[in-house]
């Protein structure tokens, strides 16, 4: 009898030092969101692989590093931008309205145009504000009677590389009939000197898996990832943090920004404009394998600053299509060098996308109509 009465108190001693624990850890925890919110710290977060990617805007794919997460909807917050509003259809691909593709067959009677190329081609104004989308419903106007349909293959980071993949393995098996391509920019962000870069891009890709490593995240008890404390006990004892991945799971993440040496080398822009022709070649073939009569659209690159990869890339561009029965369509030469047209340099504002979306229609337009 003694004896369970001594267990009796040891056990309502160890509940007490339970609940002062998890009361005061209570305070704590309060105290310390208050204090982040009245000092505007840092957010940082040791969430799990799987959070990370429920709150994601990409995933990852196989083949193509990521891509955008399918039937989504996010808001873009960056301080160039005006906050836009992104829709992500069901097959990963930002979404073109009313003129969004619903099936990969493509309907009797459809005409169906794809877009391709990074951020620039993505857009990064509204579904409704972006060239891709505007594209469509200026060739709907001129050419009455045909449903037209877009599919927006730019993502923000992809490089022509990724668009040679992308077109291989998703885009093709929509049998389009317009293809336009507007990139280039990227590849040179995957500069590097001539003894680290690979026309191959593994000196500058990162999958996520590499990007975030292991973290303890993965094996401490789910509540503890939610908890402030423990998230800067952790953080300060050496956990990663994945507050950015988090938030956006930004491209940055599966790159290697070490390797940029700029885009003012000529000879290192000389060897990356090599790899974006031979991409754009390999594209080419592609698409005429699939489809002989499909109408290839190449566009010249709008580059405000005009910065020296400009040199290399248009002038390549155009050669090429010169020589090889694909429709040119000069956007560098023909717009404007105007702030209102850029957010920046090279990322177009409503404005700016209309002026684009108008060059791409009337073109189109003009090729449809020759025999």
């Amino acid at each position: 009898m003694v004896q369970r009465k001594r267990r009796l108190r040891k056990l309502a001693k160890l509940l007490g030092v339970i609940l002062v624990t998890a009361v005061s850890f209570g305070v704590l925890e309060v105290a310390y969101r208050i204090f982040l919110s009245m000092t505007n710290a840092p957010k940082v977060s040791i969430a799990r692989l799987s959070d990370v990617l429920e709150q994601s805007w990409f995933v990852p794919h196989p083949y193509l590093v990521y891509t955008f997460k399918p039937n989504n909807s996010f808001t873009f917050v960056h301080p160039k931008y005006n906050e836009p509003t992104f829709t992500v259809n069901r097959f990963g691909f930002r979404s073109t309205r009313e003129h969004d593709v619903e099936t990969v067959a493509k309907p009797p009677g459809t005409l169906r145009i794809a877009t391709f190329g990074g951020s620039t081609t993505m857009g990064t104004n509204n579904d409704s504000e972006v060239w891709p989308y505007l594209t469509g419903r200026k060739v709907s106007h001129r050419v009455p009677g045909r449903k037209i349909e877009v599919l927006n293959e730019g993502l923000m980071g992809y490089t022509t590389l990724d668009n040679l993949i992308d077109l291989a393995i998703r885009v093709i098996d929509f049998d389009s009939d317009v293809y336009i391509l507007y990139f280039g920019v990227n590849d040179y962000t995957a500069a590097a000197p001539l003894d680290v870069y690979k026309s191959d891009h593994s000196h500058y890709r990162r999958t996520l898996y590499e990007t975030i490593g292991f973290s303890a995240a993965e094996v401490v008890p789910r509540w503890l990832t939610k908890s402030q404390v423990m998230t800067a006990v952790f953080h300060a004892m050496g956990m990663a943090n994945r507050q950015s991945l988090a938030e956006c799971t930004g491209t940055a993440m599966f790159r290697d920004q070490d390797a940029f040496t700029g885009f003012e080398d000529d000879e290192i822009n000389e060897m990356v404009t090599r790899d974006v022709i031979r991409n754009l070649i390999s594209m080419i073939g592609i698409i005429r394998a699939h489809n002989p009569d499909a109408i290839v659209v190449l566009s010249s690159f709008y580059d405000r600053r005009q910065r020296g990869y400009i040199k290399h890339l248009n002038p390549a561009f155009q050669e090429y299509a010169a020589g090889h029965d694909v429709l040119f369509v000069d956007v560098a030469g023909q717009l404007p060098y105007d702030r209102r047209i850029t957010f920046d340099d090279v990322h177009f504002t409503p404005e700016g996308a209309e002026l684009v979306s108008d060059l791409f229609a009337e073109a189109i337009a003009r090729a449809l109509a020759t025999p």
